[in-house]
């Protein structure tokens, strides 16, 4: 962004300026006029506006009114205004200016700074600088500190680019010799295009051999459970001399009824007598009562065991149906589908 050129300036109530206006022109403009006719007070107001400086009341005139400052650039219209508070206002839109602070917009539309200004006496731009000063400043100007730094950092990847070409033929190299080590692979590729060729002519064998084999494992599969089912068959004898033992446990539950009621008829007897010679006469009869007791807990602790095997053996038999039916559809499948002659040993079959 370069620097903006002002065009115009309109000063109000400003130090000896009640009401200036100024048209600025391209190139060199010269301002003529006697002592403290306000030559000074125009830079006064120029710096008032870019720096919001001097600060206070003294650059406002005796006559009083509110002092405003106006600078016109080609893209702006910038007003500074002083009254009961200090303001700016840009292109319409009004900034409010805290101490000597200027709003960040006012800087960016104006982009002046110290070198753009000078004061009454100061000595002539540069011609009084010293050659580094000069050099400095322009330098500045130019940003050559940026074109240095960008120069180190161009010469540092270029370095460092260097460095990795070198790493990288060396790396290369390095492959190369490993190369030569696999000059082996192009026949053991031809090796590998033969065996292919060998593996797809036993492909079909291996196939039927191992739909064979399911078959035999499932043949082997049905072996073990008819094995198991055997077992399970084998426990029909225990099972009945549970029945039996239900049985008798059903009579020894009656006969316990009966038990409980001449128990009850001797607590009623033994209720009635409080003697000490009758209850020694009845320990007996309870002892036998406890002993009853025991049994009835074993019998009752049967007959739950007698119903889950009962279950059991219903639920193995509908088992050993469904896998006799099952062995019996395989069995006529591997029947139909295996040929007169095995394919693996070349005997005849059964079939």
């Amino acid at each position: 962004m370069g620097i903006k050129m002002i065009t115009g300036l309109k000063i109000f109530n400003f130090q000896s300026h009640k009401n200036t206006s100024l048209e600025f022109h391209p190139g060199v403009n010269v301002i003529i006029g006697s002592s403290d006719s306000g030559k000074t007070s125009l830079l006064r107001s120029i710096r008032k506006v870019v720096w919001n400086r001097p600060n206070g009341d003294d650059f406002r005139s005796d006559w009083g009114g509110d002092t405003r400052i106006e600078l016109i650039t080609p893209e702006h219209n910038i007003i500074r205004g002083i009254d009961k508070e200090n303001w700016y206002e840009l292109d319409g839109k009004k900034l409010v200016a805290f101490g000597t602070k200027v709003p960040e917009e006012i800087q960016k539309a104006l982009n002046i700074d110290d070198t753009n200004l000078q004061k009454q006496f100061d000595s002539p731009f540069l011609l009084s600088s010293s050659p580094g000063e000069v050099a400095a400043y322009f330098n500045q100007v130019a940003h050559l500190e940026r074109i240095d730094s960008s120069v180190s950092y161009v010469n540092g990847k270029i370095l460092s680019m260097i460095a990795k070409q070198k790493a990288d033929k060396a790396s290369l190299e390095e492959f190369e010799t490993e190369h030569t080590q696999y000059a082996y692979l192009d026949k053991f590729e031809i090796d590998l295009e033969e065996l292919e060729h060998q593996q797809s002519s036993q492909t079909q064998h291996i196939v039927s051999r191992r739909r064979l084999n399911e078959h035999l494992i499932l043949l082997s599969d049905n072996s073990e459970r008819i094995k198991k089912q055997e077992q399970i068959i084998a426990l029909e004898e225990p099972v009945n001399r549970l029945l039996v033992m239900y049985g008798e446990r059903r009579d020894m539950r009656e006969d316990l009824t009966k038990f409980r009621r001449t128990v009850g008829t001797i607590n009623e007897i033994d209720v009635l007598s409080k003697s000490l010679s009758k209850k020694i006469e009845l320990k007996a009869q309870v002892e036998e009562l406890l002993k009853l007791h025991e049994e009835r807990e074993i019998l009752c602790k049967n007959e739950s065991d007698f119903r889950l095997s009962i279950r059991e053996i219903n639920y193995t038999k509908q088992r050993q149906v469904k896998w006799e039916t099952t062995l019996e559809a395989r069995e006529n499948l591997f029947h139909k589908q295996m040929p007169a002659v095995c394919p693996l040993c070349g005997n005849e079959t059964n079939n």
